[in-house]
């Protein structure tokens, strides 16, 4: 009975002391090393964490997800492998959260290429989608639209008898534009108007020039419709009869203006900046292809007082020569913040005649600025009014002529912001309305 008890009592002893090492052990060993993993792992930054574990790319899931859709969608057999295949590009090419990014299939690359020609069977007028309608964002010069009266910001009900507001908007379109000398019976709704109104157009092939001036009183009025590789030259032409009129007011147009050609606003920059100023950076995902567009003019052209009209429809090349122009001080920017699009898109033709329009690179101003979703602020702003609509009164050009007025009395450029900006900032103190 004694050695049973003696044997318990040596096995609890050893129990114990093994316990007690093993707590030991624990304290000083396992604890700290413990504590040092939750201190790592509070300095995990999770969403680093999660962006490396997306670049595991696992095909195996997608695939079995497939499968599953393939098995079990009641409409499954009405979509076409071919379809599949288009629908899974999009969705990821959508996944970028780059609105400027696009996958085209066959036939909306060729749609895309007629875009970006000169010519066209249309009304020629630029319309952009709405939830809720189709409306007119721009109107070209000596077009059939403008021949029928179709104003900037017309709503576009009804192309014939079909309804716009419900169709896609390449399919919106194709009711628009139809072959030369056809007629088009649009339903419209205008601001200000109490009834719908009709007007026919009959369209036409049209070549818009990218330039359009005129003299307007004792200034020079250019319009730059959009960037082409010929726009540079349509330019410098209206800047020489410009010198030969010996004006000496300028205002440059490029409201509504979204055209992409890089070298074109660089080549009508250099008419104002002198040699070798950079105008633009283009910055790529690696640095060494970087490049710097600089003034190409061994002399400025033109160095008078200068005022550019910008609104949230200025983008791309619009934005290039407007903040290169600010930046160095040759202009004043009036109305109101532009677009703010500063990435380059490359056309990449696929081997089934698709087209991947994909964001390889961004700007960058002379001061080393991106304005990508930003915009450019205006120096001086200008408000539009309900009646503008209705009047079909330009309030901003017509503030645009007092501003240079002033800059030509002044001489100096930031004391004409000033004061039009002080002008502004008093009235609305005082509950008056600006910009009269």
């Amino acid at each position: 009975m004694n050695t049973k008890n003696n044997r318990v009592i040596f096995l609890s002893a050893i129990l114990i002391f093994l316990t007690w090492v093993l707590t030991g052990f624990w304290t000083l060993f396992i604890i700290p090393q413990y504590r040092a993993k939750i201190e790592d792992v509070k300095k995990v930054d999770i969403k680093t964490q999660i962006a490396e574990n997306k670049e595991k790319l696992n095909l195996s899931e997608f695939w079995k997800i497939y499968s599953i859709v393939k098995n079990n969608y009641y409409d499954a057999d009405k979509i076409t492998d071919l379809q599949s295949q288009e629908g899974i590009i999009r969705g990821f090419i959508k996944w970028l959260w780059d609105p400027h990014s696009e996958y085209f299939n066959t036939q909306e690359n060729k749609e895309f290429d007629k875009y970006v020609n000169s010519w066209f069977e249309w009304i020629w007028a630029y319309i952009e989608e709405n939830p809720l309608w189709i409306r007119i964002s721009k109107v070209m010069k000596g077009s059939p639209a403008e021949k029928a009266w179709i104003i900037t910001w017309d709503i576009l009900v009804k192309s014939w008898d079909i309804e716009l507001a419900w169709l896609e908007i390449n399919e919106a379109r194709n009711h628009i534009k139809w072959k030369s000398w056809s007629k088009a019976i649009f339903t419209i709704y205008r601001q200000g108007e109490e009834d719908f109104i009709t007007k026919e157009v009959i369209r036409g092939l049209v070549t818009v020039p990218s330039v359009f001036s005129e003299k307007i009183d004792s200034l020079w009025y250019i319009w730059i419709n959009k960037f082409a590789d010929h726009t540079s030259e349509e330019f410098e032409k209206q800047l020489t009869k410009l010198e030969k009129e010996k004006i000496d007011w300028l205002i440059i147009d490029l409201r509504l203006n979204w055209w992409w050609y890089l070298f074109s606003a660089v080549q009508i920059a250099s008419n104002f900046i002198k040699w070798d100023e950079t105008i633009v950076t283009t910055k790529y995902k690696k640095f060494w292809q970087n490049e710097v567009y600089t003034s190409i003019n061994g002399w400025i052209i033109f160095d008078k007082p200068v005022v550019i009209l910008i609104d949230r429809n200025s983008a791309s090349a619009s934005e290039i020569l407007a903040l290169a122009m600010k930046d160095y001080k040759k202009a004043i920017l009036v109305w109101e913040k532009s677009y703010g699009k500063w990435s380059v898109q490359a056309p990449i033709p696929l081997d089934n005649w698709d087209m991947l329009k994909l964001t390889i690179a961004k700007w960058f101003s002379p001061k080393d600025k991106n304005i990508d979703w930003e915009g450019i602020e205006p120096d001086i702003e200008i408000k539009f009014k309900k009646e503008d609509y209705k009047n079909l009164y330009d309030r901003q050009f017509e503030q645009a002529k007092e501003i240079l007025n002033k800059y030509i009395e002044n001489k100096n450029l930031e004391k004409t912001i000033n004061h039009f900006n002080n002008l502004n900032n008093n009235q609305e103190k005082n509950g008056e309305d600006t910009n009269r």
